[in-house]
Formats: structure tokens, C-alpha cells, sequence
């Protein structure tokens, strides 16, 4: 199975995943369901200034939590209960699966991006950086945006 790579809107959104912040995605992936490559692309449209409409961001996050509930979750679990029972090789080999899941995951999540929303939200503004994306998709979770806008601060 060939290792896609993720187009230039994850590739940028990837790169907000570092060692500062992907502890931190990873707990709220753990601990309350959140989808890190939703929170990446929330932090990506803030820094660029796109918001998007609360509605699109309540069906980005049906549409990954539908796809990690049946897809991503279980592959996960099994994952991490292989992890001692197997070789580094084989566990790596998982891992690279798992990227690939992503990967699709990204590519759905794209599609239902509406390029037209981030043109006509494409405002010229100055000052701090807003978390407005990303609160947006905290209530779309229906988790407090505290939860959130403190990995990325």
C-alpha cells in the first residue's frame, strides 16, 4: 500500500504538528473524541484568516467522527494492544497504515471544504492571530473552547 502525500492544504496544516503541540492534540484526541486533524485545520484557517461558518464546521466534525468512529478508532486500539506483542518493524508498518487512514480522512474532510466560503472569508485583517475556527469547532464538539485554544497560545 503506497504512502499518499497529503496535499498542500494538509502539508501546511501538518506542519502546525510539532513537538510544542502534538502532545497536547494528542491528549484532546484521547480524552474528548477530538479529531487532530480538525483542530490542525481549525489553527491553519485562523492563522489565514478564513473563518468558516459554524454549520460547515459542525459537518466536518460529523463527517470525521462518523470516519474515526468506524474506521480510525478501532485500527487505533488495535494498534496501541499490538504494540508490545510485535517488532518494531511490524509496528511501524502499522503506523504507516494508519497514516494512510489519515490521509483518506484528509482527503473527505478537503472535499467538503467550500473553496467559495474560504474566498468570500478571505478579509484582509491585521493584529493577533483569532481562534475563531477553532472554537467553532470546540462547540461543534460541544466541549468547552478552553479545552482548545491553550494548545496553540
Amino acid at each position: 500500500m503506497m504512502n499518499k502525500p497529503a496535499s498542500p492544504l494538509w502539508q501546511q496544516c501538518e506542519r502546525l504538528y510539532d513537538a510544542t503541540h502534538g502532545p497536547a492534540l494528542l491528549k484532546r484526541q484521547a480524552s474528548h473524541g477530538c479529531s487532530v486533524n480538525l483542530m490542525l485545520l481549525a489553527r491553519y484557517l485562523d492563522q489565514n484568516q478564513h473563518p468558516l461558518p459554524q454549520a460547515i464546521w459542525h459537518q466536518l466534525d460529523q463527517h470525521a467522527e462518523h470516519f474515526e468512529r468506524r474506521i480510525l478508532r478501532p485500527y487505533r486500539l488495535c494498534r496501541q494492544q499490538l504494540k508490545a506483542r510485535i517488532s518494531q518493524g511490524a509496528y511501524q508498518g502499522i503506523l504507516t497504515i494508519e497514516l494512510v487512514l489519515e490521509r483518506a480522512l484528509q482527503q473527505q474532510l478537503a472535499i467538503l471544504l467550500p473553496l467559495s466560503a474560504l474566498e468570500a472569508h478571505n478579509e484582509h485583517r491585521t493584529g493577533p492571530i483569532s481562534f475563531t475556527n477553532l472554537c467553532r469547532y470546540a462547540r461543534a464538539r460541544n466541549i468547552p473552547e478552553e479545552l482548545l485554544t491553550p494548545i496553540f497560545q
